[in-house]
């Protein structure tokens, strides 16, 4: 529902990381300028 917001965004089972720990998903956004937009409440 994003993507028509922000087209470029990708969810974490787009690019393989659906099992990946926060730091992996902190580490893939920030080398790639991403924004990270989280549920989960342990960020």
């Amino acid at each position: 529902m994003l993507t028509a917001e922000y087209p470029g965004g990708r969810h974490v089972a787009d690019v393989g990381l659906d099992t990946a720990t926060d730091r992996a998903i902190w580490d893939y956004a920030g080398e790639r300028v991403f924004m990270i937009v989280s549920k989960d409440s342990d960020l």
